[in-house]
């Protein structure tokens, strides 16, 4: 038997409409069990056409009380609102007129009206046991003794887990103690606005509490249409999509419903029982037990303040439950969707601290801003910016609230009778929800439904070519991707046999990094280039890069001088699949990618930063192709691909900046091809425009550094222009071995025509072709022309000078791309010709084969050819013992930063001197604009090193040669010791050199260290450090780094000059403790600094450089930027968020 008093709480809102609220009086006419009564909760903004709805509804006393409550009232407000006026007892309704009748009591003014009365008479009538009436008003309710027993086994049960300390026995006036406590309770039926319930839904969930006396709160199950029509009314019948069937929580506070995206209802969820928490729309709770733990939260957005007042209701010592056969319309949200996901997320993070003790909960508002970062970076990298957005406003909303949500969790874990951890079961298992953790990591990285995978697996040549999943040949790529790079490094490795050994790398085109990988992050942001006396710089973009290398030293030029072949070889095979899925049509293009020109003559003479650029760029082709979606795979297009393009145009660019612009030029024709995806292309030029904004004035005030190649020293020598056309750089210098193979003529054809010309000749009949094989075609022959135009420019630009001759810039890195460009037009013919279609007639059969055969026996020849020839044309060697003796060169990786003055004699007995400084050359000591200014100084009509510390150098060289009496030895040795030069070194056979031998051994400034027949070694004699304090009683020595410089100094009487034996700039700096020194020329050339009288303390000499922190956060963000959004992330899905407000 169910006495239980029933009210219907209806909440609307202002977006409540005529239709929506006739639905939903509609589902209260229906019920099987009516309630008792009905409260509607009314906000000001309530359209017209639903307030007249109301007002009739009061006249006709469907509803028993309409409480009107403020517009901007929340849901929990509302809740308190209600709580209130009923406890307030029957009132009168001066509005509509209307009389409430509250648990069956007459009106407070004590009236008995026959309107009242027949209303009476028809719900005592309408009900299958009528009440009695006692003397006093009230009804006379039986006592099911069924119920009241199993109520008093349920509340033993339970009170057997609570510990003793937190028993307690609730007693209040909501709710009876004993025999009558079902009898005459007073429950509360939530109701919201467009959320109308089945005709039964009331009477099972009373079922529900009928058979469990303990649950204090029982929920429906909620579904929604799953093709609804926005313009019909929303009504229950027909809702066949399953929505949720109680709600849980993973123990990071993600909601979990148990139901994927669209499920039928189908009655598959229909065991659940207990829950943790229920939606408010539809929910039976206890009058009693929401007054007693204190309503909803005010600071928690649905459906999170549900779950905490669920939650509540658990540790109180009752239950929760969800009647599965009590079904309740789920309403479309109607705000937009970031709002409602704002509001979630904050939801989540108030419950997660509130729901936690107070350490956790403090650490997790300490680590909410690292977490709000890393949410960001992840909805960055998923390409939704917006979404970025929202979990920086949802974080920010939670700082005002936390302190009131940390007070109400404290208390409320105070009064709680259930400890925190006899809730476990209804959370999900940890190990659960890791799962579910992997599983949507794995679905965010990779597609992992049917469609996406089949296009993962089953890939297509833009002219026809194919292979997918249902082949009996799928695995055959996989097993020639293997090949590939099993071939390729034993080939490369076999004709690089001869680099094996002791020693470090050496050749005409290479330059070392240094060996401590501080000096290059000292000279990466520096506005200085540290070679011989010093130069003003910037450096080059691409020692801004190697600056962030781990390691320094010959490792990475080692990786890369024998990994070039195999990785070229490599990566062209995965690019040309993006194009052709023929195998043989891949292999030649990887084969001619592997043996071109430009890679074998660059790793001929060591040039690793060009051979770090033809690796590079096949990677960068299929990034763009895959950017914009090829036009055979235009679904594929991906956002993440063009971030990753940048990041390979970031390396490619720093090498030589004129690939950027050719590489811009190729996108504006991309673009042009593909209008919806234009915008995208952006991210493949942002970092490198990043990287190259501090060098804008180097570029416009001298246009041949665009083109310059960082990295290498000037090129000697240039190809002719038959040479530049079959794409050599250099000449090939293999005639005389084939001569005595092939004969002259074809020794001077064969070099020009392999591996080239296949290629070549396939890329000219690519833009005749139909269909997307054809524009494919056209854009490489349009890439190719460009590529071919800036070969041209570059040879003739002068960009640096080698002994008294001007050079142009290395074509290798132009070529490279001109060869990429005729490459993709190539791989668009071979896939029409590897096409196979049933009406293909017999000659075209033997047409294709006949190519086939001459291209594959062209490859194979170009493959043996060069794993025999390679070894005899590297200029490349191993050396022991580096530029200079190790002494000498320990002497300048010391805090002293001593220079090695190495001298030469030549034929005409002229004797050329050059200053080693750091222990040797390497990549940071030398710079595109310093070469720059060499070819303007020679254009010009002015000597090279005619600048006054140029001249200091010679002067010092002469002081040492010198035998001069002592006034010119003295003024000699000054300058030596202002120079830093440490040793004096002469390479090569000393017998040879025997004049130079003897005016060093007769030298006064200089001491024999050693003689051999490699060369000889002289120390000067009180060598004085790069930079040091002079003019007092005793030179005090700073410690100096690869630029800049720092030490204590003693405070003395005399005034002293701080001499840095670096070019004079205005922009060194120095402070003593904080102070800035004046700055001051030394000897004309070098840079000093005004010390005065009394002064000491801690010296600092540094480069003033205002902009270098705004350069630095420009490319480490766009990098950063680029980085995350190069993740093939995809957004996760939100579906259970999402569906609320």
């Amino acid at each position: 038997m169910n006495d239980r008093h029933i009210t219907a709480v209806v909440l609307l809102s202002g977006a409540t409409t005529g239709s929506t609220l006739d639905a939903l009086r509609q589902a209260l006419d229906a019920q099987t069990r009516r309630p008792d009564r009905v409260v509607v909760v009314a906000p000001s903004d309530l359209p017209e056409d639903a307030r007249g709805l109301l007002e009739e509804d009061l006249s006709a006393e469907r509803i028993h009380r309409l409480l009107p409550v403020s517009a901007s009232l929340s849901r929990a407000g509302a809740v308190r609102e209600t709580l209130e006026a009923l406890s307030d007892g029957p009132e009168d309704d001066t509005t509509s007129e209307a009389v409430e009748v509250l648990d069956g009591v007459e009106p407070a003014h004590g009236s008995d009206g026959p309107e009242e009365a027949e209303h009476a008479e028809a719900e005592a009538a309408s009900t299958e046991h009528a009440p009695r009436r006692r003397a006093g008003g009230r009804r006379a309710r039986d006592v099911d003794s069924a119920a009241v027993e199993r109520e008093r086994t349920q509340r033993a049960e339970d009170l057997a887990r609570i510990p003793q300390r937190l028993r307690r026995q609730r007693r209040g006036s909501g709710r009876r103690v004993g025999t009558s406590a079902a009898a005459g309770e007073s429950w509360l039926w939530f109701l919201a606005d467009g959320a109308p319930p089945a005709a039964d839904a009331l009477a099972h969930q009373l079922e529900t509490v009928e058979a469990s006396p303990n649950t204090a709160a029982v929920g429906a199950k909620r579904v929604r249409h799953s093709d609804p029509e926005p313009a019909a009314p929303e009504h229950l019948e027909g809702a066949d999509a399953l929505v949720d069937v109680g709600l849980t929580l993973t123990h990071s506070g993600r909601i979990i419903t148990g139901v994927d995206p669209g499920e039928i209802d189908q009655g598959q969820a229909d065991w659940r029982h207990d829950v943790l928490a229920v939606p408010l729309p539809g929910m039976l709770v206890r009058e009693q037990t929401l007054r007693e733990i204190g309503g909803l939260d005010p600071d928690l957005p649905a459906p999170w303040a549900e779950i905490d007042l669920c939650r509540r209701i658990w540790r109180s010592g009752e239950r929760v439950a969800v009647q599965s056969a009590a079904r309740v319309l789920h309403p479309a949200p109607t705000r937009p969707v970031l709002d409602r996901l704002r509001e979630q997320r904050t939801g989540q993070l108030l419950v997660l601290l509130k729901q936690r003790s107070l350490p956790h909960a403090l650490l997790t508002l300490l680590l909410l801003p690292l977490e709000t970062l890393l949410r960001m970076l992840g909805a960055i990298a998923a390409s939704a910016p917006r979404l970025a957005l929202m979990e920086l406003r949802a974080a920010a909303a939670v700082l005002p609230r936390s302190r009131r949500v940390l007070g109400r969790g404290l208390r409320e874990r105070r009064l709680a009778r259930v400890p925190r951890g006899r809730l476990a079961p209804l959370y999900v298992p940890r190990a659960d929800a890791l799962r579910r953790w992997l599983d949507d990591t794995w679905v965010r990285l990779f597609a992992d439904d049917d469609r996406q995978r089949q296009i993962r697996r089953t890939t297509w040549g833009v002219a026809g070519t194919r292979h997918g999943l249902d082949d009996a040949d799928y695995g055959r790529h996989i097993v020639w991707t293997g090949v590939v790079a099993l071939a390729g490094g034993v080939l490369g490795l076999l004709a690089l046999r001869g680099l094996f050994g002791r020693g470090e790398l050496v050749g005409p085109g290479l330059r070392p990094l240094p060996a401590d990988r501080s000096d290059l992050w000292a000279a990466a942001w520096s506005s200085w280039i540290p070679g011989g006396l010093g130069e003003a710089g910037p450096g080059d973009a691409l020692v801004r890069l190697l600056g962030h290398l781990p390691v320094g030293g010959q490792l990475p030029l080692e990786i890369l001088v024998f990994a070039a072949v195999p990785l070229s070889a490599l990566f062209a095979w995965w690019a040309s699949g993006a194009l052709t899925r023929a195998v043989g049509a891949r292999l030649v293009i990887a084969t001619v990618w592997a043996l071109a020109p430009p890679l074998l003559t660059a790793l001929a003479a060591g040039a690793w930063p060009l051979l770090l650029v033809h690796i590079l760029l096949p990677l960068l082709a299929l990034a763009v192709g895959r950017a914009i979606g090829l036009p055979h795979k235009v679904s594929q297009a991906s956002i993440s691909a063009a971030a990753a393009a940048g990041l390979l145009l970031l390396l490619i660019g720093a090498v030589q900046p004129a690939l950027v612009v050719l590489c811009a030029a190729g996108l504006v024709l991309v673009g042009i091809a593909a209008p919806g995806r234009r915008r995208r292309l952006l991210w493949t030029l942002l970092p490198s425009l990043a990287l190259h904004a501090p060098f804008l004035p180097t570029y416009l005030g001298h246009p041949g550094t665009v083109l310059a190649v960082a990295g290498v020293p000037p090129l000697p020598g240039t190809a002719s222009t038959a040479q530049l056309l079959a794409l050599w750089p250099v000449a090939p210098g293999v005639e005389q071995a084939l001569t005595p193979l092939v004969g002259s003529t074809a020794a001077a054809l064969l070099p020009l025509l392999l591996p080239v010309a296949p290629v070549a000749l396939a890329a000219l009949a690519a833009p005749l072709l139909p269909g997307a094989a054809g524009r494919v075609g056209r854009f490489g022959l349009l890439l190719a022309a460009l590529g071919v135009l800036a070969v041209l420019l570059a040879r003739g630009t002068w960009t640096a000078v080698a002994g008294d001759q001007l050079t142009t810039a290395w074509p290798h890195g132009l070529l490279s791309a001109l060869l990429l460009a005729l490459a993709v037009g190539a791989a668009a013919t071979f896939d029409a010709l590897a096409r196979r279609e049933a009406r293909d007639g017999r000659a075209r059969r033997l047409l294709t084969a006949a190519a086939g055969i001459v291209v594959a026996t062209a490859c194979a020849a170009s493959v043996v050819g060069w794993t025999m020839l390679l070894p005899d044309q590297l200029r490349l060697d191993r050396a022991e013992g580096g530029e200079v003796p190790a002494a000498a060169a320990d002497q300048g990786r010391t805090e002293a930063r001593s220079r090695v003055l190495v001298l030469g004699e030549q034929a005409d007995g002229a004797v050329e001197a050059r200053l080693v400084v750091d222990g040797g050359d390497s990549v940071i000591q030398h710079a595109a604009l310093a070469d720059a200014r060499d070819v303007d100084a020679v254009l010009a009509g002015e000597p090279v090193d005619g600048d006054p510390a140029s001249t200091a150098l010679r002067e010092a060289v002469t002081g040492v040669l010198s035998g001069a009496p002592a006034p010119a030895e003295e003024e000699s040795r000054a300058a030596a010791a202002q120079l830093a030069v440490a040793y004096v070194v002469v390479r090569g056979d000393l017998d040879e050199q025997s004049a130079l031998r003897d005016t060093l051994d007769a030298s006064t400034e200089l001491e024999k260290v050693t003689e051999s027949t490699h060369g000889g070694m002289w120390r000067v004699i009180d060598a004085a450090p790069r930079a040091a304090v002079v003019g007092g009683e005793a030179p005090v020595p700073l410690a100096s780094e690869v630029i800049d410089a720092q030490g204590r100094v003693p405070a003395e009487d005399a005034a002293r000059t701080v001499v840095l034996t670096e070019r004079f700039d205005a922009q060194w700096r120095a402070t003593l403790d904080g102070a800035e020194l004046e700055p001051v020329e030394v000897d004309g050339w070098a840079q000093g600094f005004t010390m005065p009288a009394g002064a000491g303390g801690d010296l600092e000499v540094h480069r003033e450089q205002p902009l270098r922190l705004l350069w630095q956060l420009l490319l480490y963000a766009t990098t950063a930027l680029a980085a995350v959004v190069s993740i093939p992330w995809r957004v996760r899905s939100r579906s259970v968020e999402a569906m609320y407000g």
